[in-house]
C-alpha cells in the first residue's frame, strides 16, 4: 500500500509586513495565489489527499473575506483537505474556525478539531494535534498514542511547533523522536518558515516567504508513504517573491561589478524584496560610484528596495575650478581633515546624482 499527499503549511494569510503597508491589497493576493498553485500541483499530482500543518491565517482578526477566499481555493481542491489549527490561528471560541465563511466550507475540507484519529484515504490513518492557544511549553505531540501491535497501517502525525533543539526554550517543543517514540511512518509540521526533512520529519516551510530571516521558503512538499519503505519527498516551489538581504562593502570597481552579477542571479527584478546595504570604501572611484548609481536605477521596478548606503570618502573627487577650489585649499593648508573629508563628500554625492 502506498499513498501520495500534498504537504503545507504557514500560509499566513492576513499578514502585513510593515514595510509593505502600501502594498498589503497586493501582497494578500501573491499569498493566495501561492496557494492556489499548491492546490492546483496537488490536483495535477492526483494526490491522495492534502495536509496543511497550522497557520494557515495569519491571526485571529483577518478578514471575512479572506477567510473565505481559502475556503475556495481549498475547495477546488476537489480532494480531502485536512487544516490544523496553528499557534497564529488556534482553535478558540469566538475566532476564525467559528466564523460562518468557516463553518460553510464544503465536505471535502476537514478541520482537525480534535486529537482524535482520523482515517484517511488509502487505508491511513491521521494523528492531529491541533492547538488551542497562542503559546505553550508542552509538546504538542504527546497526545499521538504508540502503534499498537498488529497495527500495519501507515500512521501520519499532523503538528504545528517547534523541534526541541534547544533544551525546552521553544514554543510548542515537539520531541525529535517522536516518530520513533509513537511509531509514526511520518510526521508532518509546521511553524518554521524553513525548509527541512529530518528523515520521517519534515517541514514545508512558508509557501511564500514572509520575511528576510526565512531559509528556503516558497515550496511544498509531495510525500509517498509506502509500508516498511523511506519516505520519498519532492520539493515543489510555489513562492513568488525572493527576499534577499545584502551587506557588501565595495572597495573598487571590481567589487561592484560583482555585486552587479550577485543581483542579477537572484532572478526577476520585479519578484525581489530587496535590501541593499553598500559600504563604499574611500578607494572606490567615480567610475564605480556611477556604476553602483546604475545599478540601483536598474532596481527601480522591484517589488521592494531598500537601499541603505554608507558612504566614505571618496580618493579621487576633484574640487570644481572656483569657490568650493578656494574652500577646499583653505581647509587643507589649515589642516583642518575632517571638514576637508565632509566637503569632498558633499560634491561627490553631488557629482553622483
Amino acid at each position: 500500500m502506498a499513498i501520495t499527499f500534498l504537504l503545507t503549511a504557514d500560509w499566513q494569510i492576513g499578514m502585513r509586513p510593515r514595510f509593505l503597508d502600501e502594498r498589503s491589497a497586493e501582497y494578500h493576493r501573491i499569498r493566495l495565489d501561492a496557494a492556489q498553485r499548491a492546490i492546483a500541483y496537488a490536483k495535477v499530482r492526483r494526490v491522495d489527499f492534502v495536509l496543511l500543518a497550522g497557520d494557515t491565517f495569519d491571526h485571529p482578526l483577518v478578514p471575512d473575506a479572506l477567510i473565505e477566499e481559502v475556503v475556495q481555493i481549498l475547495a477546488a481542491a476537489e480532494l480531502p483537505v485536512y487544516v490544523l489549527p496553528g499557534n497564529h490561528d488556534p482553535l478558540r471560541p469566538g475566532e476564525v474556525w467559528d466564523r460562518a465563511e468557516w463553518r460553510n466550507a464544503p465536505p471535502n475540507v476537514h478541520l482537525c478539531r480534535t486529537t482524535d484519529e482520523i482515517e484517511l484515504p488509502g487505508g491511513a490513518v491521521l494523528c492531529p494535534c491541533p492547538l488551542t492557544q497562542k503559546r505553550s511549553a508542552e509538546d504538542p505531540t504527546q497526545s499521538i498514542r504508540r502503534r499498537t501491535p498488529g497495527d500495519e497501517r501507515i500512521r501520519i502525525g499532523l503538528a504545528h511547533g517547534s523541534l526541541d533543539r534547544l533544551g525546552g526554550k521553544e514554543n510548542f517543543p515537539i520531541a525529535s523522536d517522536r516518530v520513533e517514540r509513537a511509531g509514526l511512518d511520518f510526521l508532518a509540521l509546521g511553524d518554521w518558515h524553513g525548509l527541512t526533512i529530518q528523515g520521517r520529519t519534515a517541514f514545508p516551510g512558508t509557501h511564500e516567504t514572509t520575511s528576510f530571516a526565512d531559509r528556503e521558503p516558497g515550496n511544498v512538499l509531495f510525500v509517498t508513504l509506502e509500508s516498511g519503505a523511506e519516505p520519498q519527498i519532492d520539493v515543489s516551489p510555489v513562492g513568488r517573491l525572493r527576499w534577499h538581504s545584502l551587506n557588501r562593502h565595495l572597495a573598487d570597481l571590481t567589487d561592484v561589478e560583482a555585486l552587479e552579477a550577485e543581483i542579477q542571479a537572484l532572478g526577476p527584478i520585479p519578484d525581489l524584496v530587496l535590501h541593499v546595504k553598500p559600504s563604499l570604501g574611500s578607494g572606490l572611484t567615480s567610475e564605480g560610484r556611477a556604476r553602483l548609481k546604475a545599478i540601483k536605477e536598474r532596481l527601480a521596478p522591484a517589488y521592494h528596495l531598500q537601499w541603505d548606503q554608507d558612504d566614505e570618502v571618496p580618493a579621487d573627487v576633484e574640487m570644481p575650478a572656483g569657490l568650493l577650489m578656494d574652500v577646499a585649499a583653505t581647509l587643507f593648508d589649515a589642516g583642518e581633515e575632517d571638514a576637508l573629508a565632509l566637503l569632498r563628500r558633499l560634491v561627490a554625492k553631488e557629482q553622483a546624482r
